[in-house]
């Protein structure tokens, strides 16, 4: 009897705990097929999400030392913002829209489904999370920021 409890209780609890997974595992989980093109390192202000697929680059400064906020961020600018042809496939994907719904529930982001939605939840983050957008491009080794 008290082995049968056991089992059950490590079964319960097992399964309920790979069930509970959070937004960031699952934006990171998605985003590694671009490992790496992506980074996030420390600046002044908060943390930086750099996607560079070339000699040029995606920035965002993001106001948090949160990296699952960053993850989150990076993954709704790179499905909605990010103009890189290297994303068309990516775009494409079922996975990336589940996890950008997961985030707006999560952000508590009010945006009504229309053509401008994407620009709205990416204007909400920008907004609450203080977010710096840049270009940059690699000139004889130095990433040089515009």
């Amino acid at each position: 009897m008290k082995l049968t409890m056991l089992i059950f209780l490590y079964c319960f609890v097992n399964i309920n705990i790979q069930s509970v997974e959070p937004v960031e595992k699952s934006a990171k989980s998605i985003l590694d097929i671009y490992s790496d093109k992506i980074s996030i390192k420390k600046n002044k202000n908060g943390l930086r999400f750099s996607y560079c697929p070339d000699n040029t680059c995606d920035l965002l400064d993001i106001g948090t030392n949160d990296e699952q906020i960053v993850w989150e961020v990076g993954i709704v600018f790179l499905y909605y913002k990010s103009t890189y042809v290297y994303l068309r496939d990516f775009k494409k994907m079922k996975e990336p829209i589940e996890v950008i719904k997961k985030i707006v529930e999560k952000h508590k982001l009010v945006c009504k489904r229309e053509s401008k939605y994407n620009d709205c939840v990416f204007s909400k983050l920008s907004t609450k999370y203080e977010i710096k957008q840049h270009f940059a491009r690699y000139d004889e080794g130095k990433l040089i920021v515009e």
